[in-house]
């Protein structure tokens, strides 16, 4: 219940009442990862990087098996141009064999950025394959078309 008071004091833009809730649920079980990536969420929102980090992590490590604050982080590392950083925890979900499609769109995302662009591509092919028609498709359709023609050219 806290946790829903929480997400969605955190739709209506109100932080400081979802943080009382997301700590508040903390105070009871210190194992509850959802409460410190949606801490995270808030932090992240609020420019507070570093402790939008340290929340994320801390989520990481009292359930390691989710992949929503691997996630938040690696969009946080990318959004900083700590490729290597994101491109690292990236790869301990795919070791896992996760098979996201959001976990493939990252991984080609940041691929994409550090212009290991064949790698990029193989990503956005994994993400196609595994995710629903959504706006991002289009976009990634687009910039797939543009990386494929460009090895093409670069080959001849």
């Amino acid at each position: 219940v806290l946790n829903n008071l929480g997400v969605l004091a955190m739709r209506e833009n109100n932080p400081k009442e979802a943080i009382f809730y997301f700590r508040r649920i903390l105070e009871y079980r210190k194992d509850y990862a959802k409460a410190y990536n949606n801490l995270g969420i808030i932090m992240l929102r609020e420019r507070e990087n570093k402790i939008a980090e340290e929340y994320f992590r801390k989520a990481i490590e009292v359930a390691p098996e989710g992949i929503e604050p691997y996630l938040n982080l690696v969009g946080l590392m990318r959004s900083e141009k700590r490729l290597d950083e994101a491109n690292r925890l990236l790869d301990v979900l795919l070791r896992k064999g996760q098979r996201n499609a959001q976990v493939f769109l990252s991984a080609a995302l940041i691929k994409d950025d550090m212009g290991q662009y064949e790698d990029a591509v193989k990503y956005y092919r994994y993400y196609l394959q595994s995710s629903p028609q959504n706006q991002d498709r289009r976009r990634v359709v687009e910039r797939l078309s543009f990386l494929e023609e460009s090895q093409s050219a670069a080959g001849r």
